[in-house]
């Protein structure tokens, strides 16, 4: 049995992360949610950077005005057609 892939593992949280903060989940309990997975579940331990790391994803989540959109049927995201 292979070990999970630490990139697709790190993106399911990112997806957890930002389903969190589109379901209303207050900035801080998100905040808090991703610092728990780096210390906790992916064994980096304590660490103070960890915090000031996840609240520059959660704010980066939250600048992102089209994290929520989806391609068009050529697969483009907000591109206007020529």
């Amino acid at each position: 049995m292979r070990p999970a892939c630490p990139s697709r593992t790190n993106t399911t949280y990112l997806i957890a992360a930002a389903s969190q903060l589109r379901r209303g989940t207050p900035r801080d309990e998100v905040v808090t949610f991703l610092v728990e997975i780096e210390t906790e579940h992916m064994g980096m331990g304590d660490n103070q950077s960890a915090r000031p790391r996840a609240e520059a994803v959660v704010d980066a989540i939250l600048a992102d005005e089209t994290i929520w959109t989806w391609p068009d049927a050529q697969g483009r995201f907000g591109q206007e057609t020529a």
